[in-house]
């Protein structure tokens, strides 16, 4: 029994956390969210250019021109498309001193603006259903409930005096009820089964 009331409160609030996690990314503005992997992309591929400079400068000092132009020949000599340099970057493959970092800045900046910008609409889409969902949900709450409660009619009850009766607005379930007066309103008992049809419940 504990385990399954454990079990319903951890539901509840992993619920919860998705449900503002959903929240948080709807409210993201779209050119934000495609704009920002572009930035970081483009920083990071000028990030690997340096590293490339600084990796074919050190090899020139340590090994010489012979070395460095043999590195060059063989990066020269290896022609891939984009698809394939990204995913030697991602998988680990050499790629020279800076070819690593290019990659992902390349798939990066191509890849990030879709998957964010994918990201926000169906957050989005999720939070338009959800919002959908709770309406259904309570205008059908609305309506069980109204059905369960049965309507309150006035009754009235006699008022000691001469010749009169006072609606009291009372709900009693057993007794009459005037019909075409106000409540509060005195009614001649001479003219009361005549004008008001003192009906029986």
């Amino acid at each position: 029994m504990k385990d399954a009331a454990m079990e319903d409160r951890l539901q509840e609030r992993s619920e919860s956390i998705f449900g503002r996690f959903c929240k948080k990314v709807s409210s993201i503005d779209m050119r934000m969210a495609a704009g920002v992997p572009a930035v970081i992309g483009t920083l990071l591929f000028v990030a690997g250019c340096a590293q490339e400079a600084h990796g074919q400068m050190e090899l020139l000092t340590y090994g010489g021109r012979a070395a460095l132009d043999a590195y060059k020949s063989i990066a020269q000599s290896t022609t891939l498309s984009l698809p394939e340099f990204v995913a030697h970057a991602v998988t680990g493959k050499e790629l020279g001193f800076g070819g690593t970092t290019q990659g992902y800045a390349l798939g990066i900046t191509t890849i990030g603006p879709i998957a964010s910008s994918a990201a926000v609409l169906l957050a989005r889409g999720l939070e338009t259903a959800r919002g959908m969902l709770n309406s259904v949900v309570n205008s059908l709450t609305h309506k069980v409930v109204n059905a369960q409660t049965p309507p309150v009619v006035p009754a009235f009850s006699p008022v000691v005096g001469t010749n009169s009766l006072a609606m009291t607005g009372i709900d009693m379930r057993t007794g009459f009820y005037v019909e075409g007066r106000e409540q509060g309103q005195a009614v001649d008992l001479v003219d009361v089964h005549a004008e008001l049809q003192i009906k029986p419940r």
